[in-house]
């Protein structure tokens, strides 16, 4: 068996970097009790152990009155969460220091909350079991499920075949990217646990374990079914696709490395989540595609927390659980355990799942408008132009998303630094600055957002014309119906950043889609180039000197390409960069007319 090294997300820097970190730090006011507090906007994990945030920190004794969750606690659960998810906040910090927040207390003016994807389901839930004297457990180790025989020959070859042709330091960073257990092959296994209360009687304190939770969790800690033959449990099980089953605090696991929470479901069926990322931002969106139907050994999509419990629990003299064991609940052990999200209802067909809206249906349906149907009590009707307008509404909100993660960089003045000598491993996996301020991971799902409108706009007519039970459209004319919804939605929306000399720069979403294929993730350009500008007009305030132009132009072929990638071997130099251009081993021509959602649209 492989064993990993968990992934840590640093919290150290050099000491010029964290002086300058430091002292750019953002403040805001926030208001409770008729008092004001100055709190420190956080940007990455880093920041918060910035001498002025921590000296704001107060004492948090974690106490743990209860030995299990029970029904109300997990009720009470789900409407923090829904508060939380219904509200405008857009930072970690924020969301749980305004109004929203049904626990919020002195204690949380005084200390800083972060978290990015992969900790925020854990954070919220550790959260609120402190706040509510309530026992938490987590996985606080993995191992890498082991390679077979074949895979392992594969990997072999691999590393032979890199070698020879690049050298040994391609090797390591090859071995990096296998050994990484968030992207892992066959899935992980758990091989230990984080308990509150601690089974040897130390007390927690929540200012101390919260931020742990950063260093202890990353999305390989949800790539698993369950405890897969390890030591522990998982710390999640597979819910019956139901309404009394997935449900606000349901987790989502995106395999391709993302993690959100369901805040709200609609009686339609559809499916609301927030999310976090490395920025301490929280954006939303609905449950889609995007969370991709793969092999149940990644444990992907829905994931409920497991009941857990205190055995022989010692208390204190004010009723206070100080020692225990906590034991977790095994899947045999929960009543709505299911894997039907992954088997599907039906026989499979080619080894494929089958998901059938009734048991006697002939035929299956699509996996998403099943789970829609089945959430919403068999409600669920896809009308295709209230579908457009949703898609598009998403769409706009994820570019509103992304002008608060460009800000960042902006306040931050990463755009003035000299670009790095080399890119990252890779560019969607990370850390440091790259982590924190680039976006090559949201600029892909915006991508992959824009080209999908019209491919769903094509399949719902087909449906249609298909008469499928589940379309309902009453008009005379399909086509040109979604193509006036459309136009109506985008023409709604707006971009509006702030470019390099400070100045305020509004774009339309049409004009956004149409230059989307050159927009940067890299943390090291001007905003100008973050947000695509295609004109000399707008391009003339970027601070781009020539070197980072080359690296702006030699990106191309990577702003291109429509698939995350997490095993890529990147970290080229600009030299490299230029000698495959050169060579034409890599395409950097601009890919602008595959986005254009409107011409699309005529042509269906």
């Amino acid at each position: 068996m492989l064993k990993l090294k968990l992934f840590v997300v640093s919290i150290g820097l050099p000491a010029l970097s964290y002086a300058a970190v430091c002292s750019s730090l953002s403040s805001r006011t926030e208001v409770f009790n008729g008092k004001s507090y100055t709190k420190y906007n956080i940007v990455d994990s880093s920041s918060v152990q910035c001498s002025q945030v921590q000296a704001t920190f107060p004492k948090m004794p974690w106490k743990v009155k209860k030995t299990s969750w029970s029904a109300q606690d997990e009720s009470t659960y789900s409407q923090f969460i829904k508060k939380l998810g219904n509200s405008k906040c857009n930072t970690v910090d924020k969301c749980l220091a305004g109004n929203d927040n049904i626990l919020r207390t002195e204690e949380d003016m005084l200390f800083t909350h972060y978290s990015d994807c992969a900790d925020f389901p854990y954070y919220l839930r550790a959260y609120f079991a402190y706040k509510q004297n309530l026992p938490f457990s987590m996985v606080s180790s993995v191992d890498q499920a082991p390679f077979t025989d074949k895979q392992r020959a594969e990997t072999d070859a691999e590393r032979a075949r890199i070698l020879a042709e690049k050298g040994q330091a391609e090797v390591d960073k090859y071995n990096a990217r296998v050994s990484d257990e968030r992207y892992s092959r066959n899935g992980n296994i758990p091989t230990g646990r984080s308990n509150v209360p601690a089974s040897n009687g130390s007390l927690r304190d929540f200012s101390v374990y919260g931020p742990r939770i950063i260093d202890t969790i990353s999305s390989g800690t949800m790539r698993m079914l369950n405890g897969a033959g390890g030591y522990v449990e998982s710390d999640f099980y597979s819910p019956k696709v139901i309404a009394q089953s997935i449900k606000v605090g349901t987790v989502l696991y995106n395999v391709s490395g993302h993690v959100a929470i369901v805040y709200d479901i609609m009686p339609d069926g559809r499916i609301l989540f927030f999310d976090a990322h490395p920025d301490n931002s929280v954006t939303r969106g609905f449950f889609n595609p995007e969370f991709q139907l793969v092999k149940s050994v990644y444990g992907g999509n829905f994931k409920n927390f497991r009941p857990i419990e205190v055995l022989n629990p010692e208390m204190d003299a004010d009723g206070n659980i100080v020692k225990g064991q906590i034991a977790v609940a095994s899947d045999q052990a929960i009543s709505d355990f299911s894997l039907e999200q992954y088997n599907g209802n039906g026989p499979s067909q080619n080894g494929k799942p089958v998901f059938k809206l009734n048991l006697v249906d002939a035929k299956g349906v699509n996996f998403y408008d099943w789970v829609k149907f089945r959430i919403s009590g068999g409600l669920f009707k896809l009308d295709p132009l209230n579908e457009m307008k949703n898609e598009m509404g998403v769409l706009c909100n994820m570019t509103q998303d992304r002008i608060a993660t460009i800000q960042v960089a902006l306040d931050n003045q990463i755009h003035l630094k000299p670009h790095p000598s080399n890119l990252p491993q890779n560019i969607f996996g990370a850390d440091g600055e790259w982590e924190a301020y680039s976006s090559p991971s949201r600029d892909l799902r915006l991508k992959q957002k824009v080209l999908a409108i019209p491919e769903e706009a094509k399949l719902w007519m087909k449906r249609y014309f298909d008469r499928d039970p589940l379309i309902s459209y009453t008009g005379q004319n399909l086509k040109q119906d979604l193509i006036q919804a459309y136009t109506e939605q985008v023409g709604l929306c707006k971009i509006t950043y702030t470019n390099s000399m400070k100045q305020k720069v509004t774009l339309g979403l049409a004009q956004l889609i149409n230059r989307i294929a050159r927009i940067s993730y890299d943390p090291y350009d001007c905003p100008e180039l973050r947000w695509g500008a295609d004109n000399q007009a707008e391009r003339s305030t970027c601070t781009n000197d020539q070197e980072k132009m080359e690296w702006y132009n030699l990106q191309q072929f990577l702003r291109n390409n429509l698939e995350k990638d997490t095993a890529a071997v990147q970290g080229w130099s600009l030299e490299e960069l230029a000698s495959m251009n050169e060579h034409q081993t890599v395409n950097n021509n601009n890919s602008s007319e595959s986005y254009k959602i409107d011409s699309k649209l005529k042509a269906l």
